[in-house]
């Protein structure tokens, strides 16, 4: 009887240490994305594959999805598109479009890599973080960044074909809009200059502020996609991508 008494105490105590244990491997184990953002897995491209280029900030780097890396929106677009194609992802949790800002994408050594890759196409979405309070600085000198940013990849060796993605919206998380995005500017000012860009370049605008406007279920905190927003998300790029590029090609 004592023994069983004594066995039921260690009992007591070292399983919830394990259970803790456990848990926190596998928080480690499917937010390791979120945890170290400068790393990623990125594929090396067979010869006559297709190489697309995913750029972007943490909604394209998939922070807070579960089951990074293998769920974010473009591994899962690598796989819908299947074999003949390297989807690589590009994004960097905070990255702006604006050159002075607290974290420009063109500071980032993923800048350098996602040329690097001389892609066959670029998927670009940046504003978001442009609307913190700290990086607001007019939406001119957005579109005047974006634009330039823009030029460097559609005048690659390889010749580019780029398509832009007008960001999701921002809800309130727990009372508030998070990381002090501006969710009012993102709406009237991001979308549409967004939306013009992409017009006065001739380039395709996939409107992720149509696809999920009213659809807050699929974010964690209002800005990161879950798991199932990252899939609707690579699915609209595959279905954009199979109605125009591909299609074409």
């Amino acid at each position: 009887m004592a023994t069983n008494d004594k066995t039921k105490k260690v009992l007591k105590i070292t399983l919830p240490i394990v259970a803790a244990l456990v848990v926190a491997i596998l928080a480690i184990a499917f937010f390791w994305g979120t945890l170290i953002p400068s790393y990623r897995p990125l594929h090396e491209a067979k010869a006559g594959d297709v190489r697309v280029a995913c750029v972007g900030d943490s909604i394209t780097y998939g922070t807070l999805v579960f089951g990074w890396p293998f769920k974010t929106y473009p591994e899962t677009l690598g796989k819908k598109l299947g074999d003949g194609y390297t989807v690589n992802n590009y994004g960097y949790p905070g990255a702006c479009a604006q050159e002075d800002s607290d974290k420009p994408y063109k500071s980032l050594a993923v800048y350098k890599k996602s040329k690097e890759f001389l892609p066959n196409i670029v998927i670009m979405m940046l504003g978001t973080n442009d609307t913190r309070e700290v990086n607001r600085k007019g939406i001119e000198l957005y579109k005047r960044d974006y634009s330039l940013l823009i030029d460097e990849y559609l005048n690659l060796s390889s010749l580019p074909t780029v398509i832009l993605m007008a960001p999701p919206p921002a809800w309130p998380f727990l009372g508030k809009v998070g990381y002090h995005i501006g969710a009012s500017m993102l709406e009237n000012e991001i979308h549409e200059t967004v939306l013009a860009i992409g017009e006065e370049k001739g380039l395709t605008v996939i409107d992720l502020w149509t696809t999920f406007n009213g659809k807050k279920d699929l974010f964690t905190d209002g800005v990161h996609p879950t798991a199932s927003g990252a899939e609707v998300l690579a699915e609209t790029v595959f279905n954009k991508l199979q109605s125009t590029v591909l299609k074409a090609a």
